[in-house]
């Protein structure tokens, strides 16, 4: 059993609205997510698979900044646990933008923390960038890349750095059809 979220949301009235999220919940990272109607494809990317978190358990406080931007940062135990396999905790900051024609979205978020169990050291990070660009009714693109290191985590004992990057291209052809088309890459050489 792997519960996908359960989580207390606390809002205060600070700037344009401070949002604070408590207990286990989806990672803001990547273009697609855990629930399968959020997607546009059945499949699931390689970065989704293997460069970023699913959830986190944790805190994860959010700011908007009026209507176009949002900034975030939290502490959570790290990378898909309910139990972390360390003494550190993991950082993980957000930063979303939409243009103000609402054609445009921007977000950018990056995770740092020892996910090695029994190493407080050994650092993982991932920084995290999805722009999607709305051409009309119809059309829209989204760029997702992720570039990401892992001390300690080569196999030769060194450290190891991943990454890669997809895109994609949807075209809605009827109210009950659509055309999604992926394009990734991915590369793990260490």
């Amino acid at each position: 059993f792997d519960m996908v979220e359960a989580y207390a949301l606390l809002r205060a009235p600070v700037a344009d609205g401070l949002v604070v999220k408590l207990g286990r919940f989806v990672t803001p990272l990547g273009a697609e997510v855990i629930d399968a109607p959020g997607n546009r494809l059945p499949s699931r990317s390689l970065l989704f698979g293997y460069a970023i978190p699913f959830a986190h358990v944790g805190a994860l406080a959010t700011l908007s900044l009026g209507d176009t931007t949002a900034i975030g940062y939290g502490l959570v135990l790290g990378w898909d646990v309910f139990d972390d396999p360390n003494d550190a905790l993991t950082h993980l900051a957000t930063f979303s933008f939409t243009s103000p024609s609402g054609e445009d979205t921007l977000a950018v978020n990056a995770i740092l923390g020892a996910e090695r169990a029994g190493d407080d050291d050994a650092l993982r990070a991932v920084f995290d960038a999805t722009w999607t660009h709305t051409w009309s009714d119809d059309g829209t693109t989204t760029l997702n890349a992720d570039v990401g290191f892992a001390e300690r985590a080569g196999a030769d004992g060194g450290d190891a750095t991943f990454g890669g990057v997809a895109a994609y291209g949807a075209h809605r052809v009827t109210d009950r059809l659509s055309a999604t088309l992926r394009v990734e890459a991915f590369f793990d050489p260490d």
